[in-house]
């Protein structure tokens, strides 16, 4: 059995511009400290992809944002957090805050800084959505915790 060739950057990105839609009806909540969830969508003609949230530690800032393909192949990823420093290949420059990933063929991602600025992590996950164009998106809510 041969390895299968690698998905080049133009075909992921046309992968992340087909409109996307929810398969299942459901409410979703970004977790509190850790924890995460997972649903997912399809395109018109029926590629499916998987969207991944994700809360690490106790930072209620930090969250991560995966649009994925059913094999694993992360198409674009949002990392979220105050304290957050990527390195980005293409452009041999440190990115701090947010930044947005893109799959690269050439250099696994390339990565954007990404404005969260005065920002709730569900408008943050809905804008995610927007750029993975999913139109029709499951409800997602936050639990906040009581103090």
């Amino acid at each position: 059995m041969g390895k299968k060739a690698p998905l080049s950057t133009e075909q992921a990105r046309e992968l992340i511009e087909l409109l996307k839609r929810k398969v299942i009806e459901k409410t979703y909540y970004i977790p509190n400290g850790g924890g995460r969830f997972e649903f997912e969508v399809v395109s018109d003609d029926a590629q499916s992809f998987f969207v991944h949230v994700q809360r690490k530690g106790i930072n209620h800032d930090n969250c991560t944002y995966l649009g994925r393909l059913p094999n694993g192949t992360v198409l674009l990823r949002l990392d979220v957090g105050k304290n957050l420093k990527h390195y980005d290949r293409k452009t041999n420059t440190y990115i701090s805050g947010a930044h947005l990933h893109f799959y690269s063929e050439e250099y696994g991602t390339e990565t954007i800084p990404f404005d969260v600025e005065n920002k709730e992590l569900v408008d943050i996950c809905m804008e995610f959505f927007e750029k993975f164009h999913i139109v029709e998106p499951p409800i997602i809510a936050q639990v906040n915790l009581l103090t």
